[in-house]
């Protein structure tokens, strides 16, 4: 941070928008089921490039939403639809491997809502959970946000315990604590 302290607000944002032209013309010729690098967060094989490209967006969008708290100002366009929602789609693919070591019924789910998008997780084995886009019915757990909340969540703008008492959690409280901890972990706090 302080390396950059002599650069303007003017050219940050020249600077984010060309590279943001170079990275979208690139992923615009890329096949996106075509195995591309390891993104660490999803796990250690290499990933496919539209995960690739879901961590360039998810990166691009919080560091702007940062760089907009730093300058006093609300999340602005990047805070809705469909900016939001989809830097929460990056997030829920992430979910699978951090909750992997967690202890928890072979059978459990967890629904987790972030914003108006839901998702699913479903215990397969003892070391491995699968991602369902949407709600399963009778889920062991909720874990849940207000969309409002999403921006400020997903960029590291709220203390940990501002984003466990947003992060609300329906059903099994102790499989709830252990996932909402365990994702408060994730997202650096």
């Amino acid at each position: 941070m302080l390396a950059a302290t002599f650069l303007s607000p003017t050219l940050i944002v020249e600077l984010l928008r060309l590279t943001g032209e170079w990275t979208h013309a690139w992923y615009a010729t890329v096949d996106p089921n075509t195995t591309g690098e390891v993104v660490l967060l999803v796990g250690p094989d290499p990933a496919p490039y539209w995960m690739i490209a879901g961590r360039e967006y998810l990166e691009r969008w919080v560091h702007h939403l940062q760089i907009r708290r730093a300058l006093k100002l609300d999340a602005g366009p990047l805070g809705g639809h469909p900016y939001a929602p989809m830097a929460a789609a990056v997030v829920a693919r992430v979910l699978p491997r951090f909750f992997s070591a967690l202890s928890a019924p072979a059978d459990a789910t967890a629904a987790v809502r972030i914003g108006d998008k839901s998702w699913t997780l479903a215990r397969r084995d003892v070391n491995a959970w699968a991602l369902l886009d949407g709600d399963a019915d009778d889920c062991t757990v909720v874990l849940r946000i207000d969309a409002a909340a999403v921006p400020a969540l997903l960029s590291r703008g709220l203390s940990r315990p501002e984003a466990e008492q947003l992060l609300v959690i329906d059903g099994d409280a102790d499989l709830g604590s252990m996932l909402r901890s365990r994702l408060v972990d994730l997202l650096g706090r």
